[in-house]
């Protein structure tokens, strides 16, 4: 009876990992498809893997197409995390989470990672569309890290999510993005 009992949670758990796995790969996918979707429709040839967008030809067309093409893998992020907080307030279930919280994460890491290693900022969507307009890349990046928690705080309260299922999620997401981008890195 024991074992019986063990087995749904069991397939549970296992559905919330592919769940999240998912989730990261979505997040990433959207957000570079923002940046390429946003070259291709300025009039640039892009190439986009897991980990970037890019010019093929090395440079914009134009140098204004830089801070566009840049801020508009955020944009489409901030678009996923709101389509994804709609539709678990609609239909009201934990399976959405991962995909509310994740952009979230996908967008906080780098600027944690900015404060212990200052010159990667420079290297961040917001900052690059900061610095072609010459204001502090933080007056962005604040806002829009404000967003994205609020989205998750609001999806976190509509279904009742735990410290614990966060914590889960969360490591999780992080564990499957360095895979994801270890595996971007060697085929890429």
């Amino acid at each position: 009876m024991e074992t019986h009992f063990l087995k749904p949670k069991i397939k549970e758990k296992f559905i919330h990992i592919i769940l999240i796995f998912l989730a990261v790969l979505l997040t990433m996918v959207i957000h570079e498809f923002g940046h390429y979707i946003t070259g291709n429709a300025l009039g640039n040839s892009m190439a986009m893997d897991l980990n970037g967008t890019r010019p093929i030809h090395g440079n914009f067309v134009e140098k204004w197409h830089l801070p566009i093409v840049a801020i508009s893998g955020t944009i489409f992020t901030l678009l996923q995390a709101f389509i994804f907080l709609l539709l678990l307030v609609i239909f009201q279930t934990q399976s959405l989470y991962p995909f509310l919280i994740y952009p979230l994460i996908y967008r906080l890491v780098p600027y944690i990672v900015s404060l212990l290693n200052p010159e990667r900022l420079g290297r961040q969507d917001k900052a690059q569309f900061a610095q072609y307009f010459g204001f502090n890349p933080w007056l962005l990046i604040v806002p829009v890290l404000i967003l994205l928690f609020i989205f998750v705080y609001k999806g976190t309260k509509k279904v009742d999510i735990n410290w614990r299922q966060i914590s889960f999620t969360t490591i999780m997401s992080i564990i499957f993005t360095i895979i994801i981008l270890f595996i971007n890195q060697v085929i890429f």
